[in-house]
């Protein structure tokens, strides 16, 4: 996926990743092709996991509170396997950044 970013290097200064999983390929495959990170572009994953403290450039991540985040999905799915004809409703789940050493503030301009 990262592979596909690479043209357009200059062009863009962050890559968010839907998972540290993704987010961890993104900054291997920004090494190999000489990619600095976050000089050229800031990484950013999706679930903190542990391994994120460990990579190098340690990676930025958005926390999320997944025991809370399945509590919702199963009190909504609870909700509509009770009724059809239930009106669709929002669910927030708080999310915390955590910044680390794969990104770093936005450039002026």
């Amino acid at each position: 996926m990262a592979g596909q970013l690479l043209p357009r290097i200059g062009e863009i200064d962050a890559a968010v990743c839907a998972s540290d999983v993704l987010a961890s390929g993104a900054i291997r495959t920004f090494t190999e092709y000489h990619v600095r990170v976050p000089d050229d572009v800031a990484v950013i994953g999706w679930d903190n996991i542990v391994d994120g403290r460990y990579l190098t450039p340690s990676l930025s991540s958005v926390a999320t509170d997944m025991d809370l985040l399945a509590d919702k999905i199963f009190e909504a799915l609870i909700s509509r396997f009770q009724s059809n004809r239930d009106p669709a409703r929002v669910y927030t789940v708080p999310h915390e950044p955590i910044v680390r050493e794969s990104s770093r503030p936005a450039k002026d301009g």
